[in-house]
């Protein structure tokens, strides 16, 4: 709170609390043992909306930095785990039974290309395409349109 007011008095900054923590004004005056307009007032003034905005500002930062924290942490989290479970899968496929090192390196393929049967018989290997990749190939695609709307492939190997 370094650019906290200091015009404030304490009975102000217990007020800013009572706002920040969502009571209304008879519930803060009830509390505090003032009148219900008086605390109106103090609410209304522009020092009171400057303080509660900084506040409120405030602890919007601090949440909003925390979540970050926390998504970033556990991601990594995840990742590291992925990574093992990687490094497992591809150890089993050294291990003397044939059987293990067989489903293991069945699985492995199965998540990297999917399931045969996902793909309803289709062996063919799917492929993924993240959103602004799919924009540039949209793009590309359009742009190698010829003028009645046949796209022109050129080989570069002739």
């Amino acid at each position: 709170m370094a650019t906290e007011l200091k015009r404030l008095k304490e009975r102000h900054k217990v007020i800013v609390d009572r706002v920040i923590e969502g009571k209304n004004n008879k519930e803060i005056a009830l509390e505090l043992g003032r009148n219900e307009q008086a605390i109106g007032q103090v609410i209304a003034s522009s020092l009171m909306q400057a303080e509660i905005a900084r506040r409120r500002e405030e602890m919007e930062t601090a949440h909003d930095q925390g979540v970050g924290t926390i998504a970033l942490r556990a991601r990594e989290k995840i990742e590291g785990a992925a990574e093992m479970a990687a490094d497992t899968m591809i150890g089993l496929m050294t291990v003397e039974d044939p059987s293990i090192r067989h489903r293991s390196a069945a699985d492995i393929l199965d998540r990297v290309y999917g399931k045969a049967g996902d793909r309803g018989g289709d062996k063919r290997p799917t492929v993924v395409i993240a959103g602004d990749m799919l924009i540039n190939l949209q793009t590309a695609l359009r742009e190698a349109q010829g003028p009645l709307g046949e796209i022109i492939v050129s080989n570069r190997d002739q």
